[in-house]
């Protein structure tokens, strides 16, 4: 009986070490998720030359990627926003960092590559912040969709910027990739 127990415990196991080696994220060269248009969720970059992947560390464990698509209602006129942002809460290069890039007020299109300027109201820009104190808008950029795809909702593509962040130091973003699901 005892060898019963022991076998079907070790077996278990097993199974548990298969099926969470399988779901674990792969990541190229850089430390950075491998580029895909498949809705997995992935988003990352280097920040000055440090990898950047999300993640969430809370309950339930989630990604740390966030894309959306839709209306925003501005008074009175409706417009089209797209935002993709990722995060992470425990990054050794970077606590509680986030980068997130918004398309506003512009039609998108796989395909297509959209600068990253520094202005929020019309056309596209990025952020990066640490702990969301004072988000560091894009001076420069550019972000390109892969695939933008509103009946399977998953949008991808590959992105870059220069910022300078509260301290007045350059800040460059660069390798950046995103496939995610949008909301």
């Amino acid at each position: 009986m005892k060898i019963l127990v022991k076998t079907t415990l070790l077996l278990a196991l097993n199974l548990i070490l298969l099926f969470t080696s399988c779901q674990k994220e792969k990541l190229d060269i850089d430390g950075l998720p491998i580029a895909s248009k498949e809705g997995k969720n992935t988003f990352g970059c280097l920040i000055n030359g440090n990898a950047f992947v999300t993640k969430w560390y809370g309950f339930p464990p989630k990604s740390g990627v966030s894309c959306s698509y839709g209306y925003i209602d501005y008074n009175i006129s409706q417009d089209q926003c797209f935002r993709v942002s990722g995060y992470n809460a425990k990054n050794n290069a970077y606590k509680d960092a986030s980068v997130r890039i918004y398309i506003n007020k512009i039609d998108i299109q796989e395909g297509v590559t959209y600068k990253l300027q520094n202005q929020k109201d019309n056309g596209a820009y990025a952020e990066y912040d640490i702990s969301y104190n004072n988000a560091s808008i894009s001076s420069i950029g550019e972000l390109t969709i892969a695939r933008f795809d509103i009946t399977n909702s998953i949008a991808s593509g590959t992105f870059w910027f220069d910022t300078v962040n509260d301290k007045g130091e350059k800040v460059e973003i660069r390798k950046g990739r995103f496939d995610a699901k949008m909301l």
